[in-house]
C-alpha cells in the first residue's frame, strides 16, 4: 500500500516529461551582473594590497586574488625525493591501492610496507579495538 504522502500521485507516461516546460529562465542574468563589477573588484583587491593599513595577511589575500585571476592558479608538482616522477608516484599508489581491492582470505591488519622506500598504510584496515 502506498505511503500517505503518494497515494494521489501519477506516475509520468513513458516518453513524457515531469517538467514539459524546462526550468524557468532567470530574471537576471547572474554572470553578465557579476561580470559588470569586475574592473571595480580589481581596483578595489588592488587598493587593500597597497594600503599600508591593513594587515599583512590581507594584503597577501588580496595580492594572491589578483594573480590568480591574472595568471590562474599554480600547478602543484609533487616532487620525491629519490627523483621519481609524479607519474611514478601516481603508479605506485594505484598499485597499492588495486592490491588493497583485492579479496582477501584474513582481515586486513594496520602495518607499513615499505615500496620504493616510500611507508604504506593499509587503508582498509578495520579501526583498533579499545
Amino acid at each position: 500500500m502506498p505511503a500517505n504522502g503518494t497515494k494521489n500521485l501519477i506516475p509520468f507516461q513513458p516518453g513524457k516529461s515531469g517538467n514539459p516546460g524546462g526550468r524557468p529562465k532567470a530574471s537576471v542574468n547572474l554572470l553578465e551582473v557579476t561580470r559588470t563589477y569586475t574592473k571595480e573588484a580589481v581596483e578595489t583587491l588592488a587598493k587593500i594590497m597597497r594600503n599600508p593599513k591593513e594587515s599583512g595577511a590581507t594584503r597577501v589575500s588580496a595580492a594572491n586574488s589578483l594573480l590568480d585571476r591574472a595568471w590562474g592558479k599554480p600547478v602543484q608538482a609533487i616532487a620525491a625525493q629519490d627523483g621519481e616522477s609524479s607519474i611514478t608516484l601516481h603508479l605506485i599508489a594505484a598499485q597499492l591501492i588495486s592490491k588493497q581491492l583485492e579479496p582477501q582470505d584474513e582481515p586486513p591488519t594496520i602495518n607499513a610496507e615499505p615500496v620504493n622506500g616510500h611507508e604504506v598504510f593499509d587503508l582498509n584496515a578495520p579501526p583498533p579495538s579499545e
